[in-house]
C-alpha cells in the first residue's frame, strides 16, 4: 500500500517556499489585549517574536488559545487543549497524560517528539519522555501560544516542529480570582480556583490550582484520577523592569489507557463482552500485579497509575538598561519522581481462543513436569476464586484469552534550566543576543514487566493454567496468579545531560511594509548514559510447583553499559512578513534544526546524534471587521528519526532509522457576519512519505509509504450561537481521515468524525455555568493500532487491539468570578 510518489509536487512546493527567523522572544508572560474584531491577528504575542509585534506582523505560523477558547474546549489535559493547533495531530486516547502529539509530517504515537512543552517560556523538560504529566491546565493558565515550525527550533531546545508556551496569570493591581466546581457522568468532582492581587505597594501575587477525583470515561473498577496542582508567583515591578518569583507543586495520579481487543478493521465494533467506547482492560481484579525478582518482589498498582510528585521552582528577572539595552533573565529548578503503573496489551497473537491455548508447548510440557504428581490433563481457572473452567471455548461468549502486560516504572529527573539574554531595540531594529543552559540529571529511571493470562471482556480477571489429575485436582501450575512470565521487560538506566545553547535573532523593519528576521542556534549537548546490562535468571522459589516462579525472563547482571557523547549541531532560520495593506499580509520561513536523543533505555539513539527537521512556508494573512484568516503551505522533511516496534518474534524492542517528507497546507480562521454567530475552524491537507531507509535493508521496502497514525485530512470547525449576550451554544465537528498503524501500512485505521457541543451561560455578572457533550454520536475512532505487533501488523485472527477514542461523556461546571 505504498503512496504514490509526489516529488514533483514536494519540489515545486519547496522552490516557492520563502524563510524566516525569530525576533528576540521578550517577556514569556501574557499581555492584557485591546483585541477588537473577529480574530487574534491583531493580538500581541510574547512567544518567539519582537516585543510588542501581533500576529498579523509576524513571520511565524502561530495559534493563540486564551482562557476564553481553553474554557470552551475545557481539556482533560495538555494533548486536548492541542487539537485547537492546526496541523497537530493529537492523540489523546490516552486519558489525562501520556498522550501523543505530532507536528506536520511527522508520525504519531512518539509523545511530544519534536514539540517543546514551555511554561512561561522555558521548556519544561530538556528530556521529553512524557513529558505531558508536568503540565496541567487549569484556571492559572492565562493561554497558550503554539508555533508551528517557524522559530521553535531557535527559541529552545527540543521542539523545532512546534513550540506551546503555557502562560501563567500573574499578580494585577487590583484583587481578582475565581473558583470553579466541575462534575461529570463518570463521577469527575474537582474544584479549580485562582486568586489574583496586590500584596503590598509594589508586589502583586497570584495563588491557584484544583484538586480532583474521577472515575475514567471507561470504566476501571477504581478511582482512575486523584491528586492536583499548586501554583504560585509573586511579582516585584519596577519602572524600568520586574521580578518574579514563580512555584508549582504536583501530586497527582492519572490512569493509562491503552488497546482493546476489537474486531473488523474495515468498521471496527465490539466483541461479545468488549465495550468499545466504555470498555478496557483494566479491572480491580488485575489492578495489583507482584512482580517477582531476585532482590524482592516489585508491585505494579494500577490504582496508582501514573503518579507524579513534582515542585518546579523559578525566576525572572527584566531590566531595561541604557542606549536601548534590555537584559533578562529566565530560570527554573525541577526535581520530579514519575512513577508508572500501567497495563499493556501483548502482540495481536497473543489474542486466541482458551482451546488453543491449552494446546502449546509450553503447557504439553507442564503436563510432563508434573506427570509423576498425577496430572492428566490442563485446564484454565480463575486466579482470584480457584475456580475452574470446563469449557473455555465458552468463556464471556468469546472463547477468547489474551496476554497483557502489567508494568512498573520509576523515572528520578532533576533539571535546571536558565535563559540569559541581551536585547538591543531601535526604532526599526531589534537584536537578541542569548545563552540557554540545561542540566539533566536522570538518578534511575528502572522498570519491570510482565506478562499475565487474562479473559477477554470489559474488567477482565485474571487467568492460570492449572495441571489437573484424575479428580481435577490441581497438582502444578504454569502461571503465578495470571503471571506466565515474570521479567518479561525491564531496564536500568541513568544518565545526565549538560547542554549550551548560544543564540543570536535579528529582526529589522526595512520599512512601514516590510520585515524581515533571521537566526541561529549553536547547541553543544555532552551526554553520560548507564544501561543495565541483563539476562535471565533464576528464582528461589522453593518446591511451590509454579513453573512461572522458576526464573525470570530479564534482570540485570549487576553491570552496566556506559555511553558518553557530545552532540554539537546549529540551528538556523530566516523569514519576513509584507503588509500589502493593514488588513492583509503574506509571510515566509525557511529553518533548518534539529532535536537531540531523551535519556531512555534506548543508548543506540544517543550514539547516533540528532535527529533533524528542515521546512519551509509561505502563508497568507487577512483580517476585516467580520473575518481573520490564514492559510499557511508547507513543506517537511524529518530525516535520522528513530522508530521502534516491538518484535512479535523476539518480543524485544527493534528500532530503525527513517525520514519522513510532507508537502501541505495549514488554515485556521473565524467568521463574524451577525453578531450572534461566529464560525471558526483549522486543519491540514497534507501528504506525507516515509524515506531515507537503505534499500539494502531489510526495511527497504518500507520506503514511500505513508507516516503512521498521522491523518493526510483533519479539519475542525466550531459554531457558536449567542443570545442576549448572556449564553453561547457551540457545537464543534471534527473530522480525520484514515491512516496507516504500523509502517508497512498493513492496517488502515478508518477515517471518523467526532460531535462536540455545549453551553456556556452566564447567569450573572459573576456566575457562569458551562455543560459539554463529547463525542456525541458516540462514534468508535481508532487512534492507533497494536504498537506491540512489530513494524508490520499482520492479522492472523479476526480479533486485533487498537485503541479507541473515548466515549459519549457529559461534563458540567459552575464558576463564580470575584
Amino acid at each position: 500500500m505504498s503512496k504514490p510518489n509526489n516529488n514533483i509536487l514536494r519540489n515545486a512546493v519547496r522552490t516557492a517556499l520563502m524563510g524566516a527567523a525569530i525576533g528576540g522572544m521578550t517577556c514569556p508572560y501574557a499581555q492584557e489585549s485591546d483585541q477588537e474584531g473577529p480574530g487574534d491577528l491583531e493580538e500581541i504575542i510574547v512567544t518567539a517574536t519582537k516585543k510588542g509585534q501581533t500576529k498579523l506582523e509576524s513571520s511565524i505560523a502561530i495559534t493563540i488559545a486564551d482562557s476564553a477558547a481553553l474554557d470552551k474546549k475545557a481539556p482533560i489535559g495538555v494533548a486536548d487543549s492541542l487539537e485547537l493547533v492546526p496541523g497537530l495531530w493529537v492523540e489523546d486516547s490516552g486519558g489525562e497524560v501520556s498522550n501523543n502529539v505530532a507536528p506536520r509530517g511527522l508520525g504519531g504515537g512518539a509523545a511530544f517528539r519534536f514539540v517543546g512543552l514551555l511554561e512561561d517560556g522555558l521548556p519544561v523538560h530538556y528530556d521529553g519522555e512524557i513529558v505531558d504529566h508536568l503540565v496541567r491546565p487549569d484556571l492559572t493558565i492565562e493561554r497558550f501560544e503554539a508555533i508551528r515550525g517557524g522559530t521553535a527550533g531557535i527559541l529552545t531546545t527540543n521542539g523545532p516542529g512546534a513550540l506551546i508556551n503555557f502562560i501563567s496569570r500573574r499578580g494585577t493591581e487590583d484583587s481578582r480570582g475565581a473558583v470553579r466546581l466541575t462534575v461529570s457522568d463518570y463521577d469527575t468532582l474537582r474544584m479549580d480556583t485562582f486568586y489574583s492581587g496586590p500584596v503590598s505597594e509594589n508586589w502583586t501575587a497570584m495563588i491557584g490550582g484544583f484538586y480532583r477525583s474521577s472515575d475514567s470515561v471507561r470504566d476501571t473498577g477504581f478511582t482512575a484520577d486523584h491528586g492536583g496542582q499548586l501554583r504560585a508567583n509573586l511579582t516585584r515591578r519596577f519602572d524600568d523592569g520586574e521580578l518574579t518569583f514563580r512555584f508549582k507543586a504536583v501530586n497527582d495520579r492519572n490512569t493509562f489507557l491503552l488497546p482493546i481487543p476489537l474486531q473488523d478493521t474495515s468498521s471496527p465494533r465490539s466483541i461479545p463482552g468488549v465495550d468499545p467506547n466504555y470498555g478496557t482492560m483494566l479491572s480491580l481484579d488485575n489492578s495489583r500485579t507482584l512482580n517477582k525478582t531476585p532482590t524482592g518482589e516489585v508491585e505494579t498498582n494500577l490504582r496508582d497509575g501514573f503518579l507524579t510528585e513534582a515542585t518546579v521552582l523559578g525566576m525572572y528577572f527584566e531590566k531595561e538598561l541604557d542606549n536601548g539595552w534590555v537584559f533578562s533573565n529566565n530560570g527554573s529548578f525541577t526535581n520530579s519522581t514519575l512513577t508508572v503503573n500501567a497495563m499493556f496489551n501483548g502482540g495481536n497473537g497473543s489474542l486466541q481462543l482458551g482451546s488453543e491455548r491449552l494446546l502449546e508447548q509450553d503447557v504439553l510440557d507442564m503436563l510432563a513436569t508434573f506427570a509423576p504428581d498425577g496430572a492428566v490433563r490442563a485446564s484454565l481457572m480463575y486466579s482470584a476464586t480457584g475456580e475452574l473452567i470446563n469449557n473455555p471455548d465458552s468463556i464471556n461468549g468469546n472463547g477468547l484469552i489474551q496476554v497483557l502486560i502489567p508494568e512498573w516504572r520509576v523515572r528520578d529527573l532533576t533539571q535546571v534550566v536558565n535563559d540569559t539574554r541581551f536585547t538591543w531595540n531601535t526604532d526599526r531594529n531589534s537584536l537578541t543576543v542569548g545563552l540557554l543552559f540545561a542540566s539533566i540529571n536522570l538518578a534511575r529511571d528502572v522498570a519491570i514487566d510482565s506478562d499475565i493470562l487474562s479473559e477477554v471482556k470489559d474488567n477482565p480477571s485474571r487467568l492460570d493454567i492449572v495441571a489437573l489429575d484424575a479428580g481435577d485436582n490441581v497438582v502444578g501450575q504454569l502461571t503465578d496468579a495470571g503471571i506466565l512470565t515474570h521479567g518479561s521487560w525491564y531496564t536500568d538506566n541513568s544518565g545526565d545531560v549538560k547542554s549550551y545553547s548560544f543564540y543570536v535573532n535579528d529582526t529589522f523593519e526595512v520599512s512601514d511594509d516590510l520585515r524581515i528576521d533571521a537566526g541561529v542556534r549553536f547547541e553543544s549537548a555532552d551526554y553520560t548514559h548507564l544501561r543495565a546490562l541483563r539476562s535471565s535468571q533464576s528464582l528461589n522459589n522453593g518446591d511451590d510447583n509454579i513453573l512461572a516462579n522458576d526464573t525470570i525472563k530479564s534482570w540485570g547482571t549487576g553491570n552496566f553499559e556506559t555511553t558518553t557523547n557530545t552532540i554539537d549541531e546549529t540551528a538556523v532560520t530566516v523569514g519576513f512578513n509584507y503588509a500589502f495593506t493593514d488588513t492583509f499580509a503574506i509571510y515566509g520561513r525557511y529553518s533548518d534544526s534539529f532535536q537531540t536523543p531523551t535519556l531512555n533505555y534506548d543508548n543506540g539513539a544517543i550514539t547516533a546524534g540528532a535527529a533533524k527537521l528542515e521546512f519551509g512556508e509561505i502563508g497568507l494573512r487577512f483580517v476585516n471587521d467580520h473575518f481573520a484568516g490564514t492559510a499557511t503551505l508547507f513543506a517537511t522533511e524529518f530525516t535520522n528519526l528513530p522508530f521502534s516496534a516491538t518484535s512479535v518474534v523476539t518480543g524485544e524492542v527493534e528500532s530503525i532509522n527513517i525520514s519522513t517528507e510532507a508537502t501541505g497546507v495549514e488554515w485556521d480562521f473565524v467568521w463574524l457576519p451577525v453578531d450572534w454567530f461566529r464560525l471558526e475552524g483549522g486543519g491540514v491537507f497534507q501528504d506525507t512519505e516515509i524515506t531515507g531507509i537503505p534499500s539494502d535493508a531489510a526495511e527497504g521496502i518500507l520506503n514511500g509509504n505513508g507516516v503512521t497514525r498521522t491523518p493526510d485530512t483533519q479539519i475542525r470547525l466550531t459554531s457558536t450561537f449567542s443570545f442576549a449576550d448572556t449564553a453561547d451554544f457551540y457545537v464543534t465537528y471534527h473530522y480525520l481521515d484514515e491512516r496507516f498503524a504500523d509502517l508497512g501500512n498493513t492496517l488502515v485505521l478508518p477515517d471518523y468524525t467526532t460531535i462536540d457541543a455545549g453551553v456556556l451561560w452566564s447567569v450573572t455578572d459573576n456566575l457562569d455555568f458551562q455543560i459539554i457533550g463529547r463525542n456525541l454520536s458516540n462514534e468508535v475512532g481508532l487512534t492507533e493500532g497494536n504498537p506491540r505487533s512489530g513494524f508490520s501488523e499482520i492479522l492472523t485472527e479476526d480479533s486485533y487491539f487498537a485503541r479507541p477514542i473515548l466515549g459519549r461523556s457529559w461534563i458540567a461546571s459552575v464558576t463564580y468570578n470575584f
